[in-house]
């Protein structure tokens, strides 16, 4: 990864979850420079 390169999370809510609470974040996408990965769609799910 190059100097000054940057990376982003984000967390987002299911529809069926509710309100995020303590540790129940719902998924998480993770997307940098080279690219991206989500928790979405996991089996077991791990949102």
């Amino acid at each position: 990864m190059a100097e000054g390169a940057r990376i982003e999370f984000t967390f987002s809510v299911r529809e069926d979850q509710g309100s995020p609470h303590q540790f129940d974040l719902g998924d998480v996408l993770v997307r940098g420079d080279d690219g991206f990965v989500s928790s979405e769609g996991h089996v077991p799910e791990q949102g």
